[in-house]
């Protein structure tokens, strides 16, 4: 597991902690955001191999 899947993980795991005490709602927006977080810096890290080659 890389890196960033590993904190990927550590905030879903803090996402669902904090979820007891929110909406359902409300967790699934956090979780939502948090995946958009981890798809947006994978593209980065996408285009930032291509540039490199």
């Amino acid at each position: 597991m890389t890196n960033s899947q590993l904190n990927t993980n550590e905030m879903i795991d803090k996402g669902m902690q904090q979820a007891h005490s929110m909406s359902v709602e409300e967790s699934v927006r956090t979780i939502e955001n948090i995946m958009q977080v981890e798809a947006a810096r994978q593209k980065d890290y996408e285009d930032n191999k291509i540039e490199n080659l």
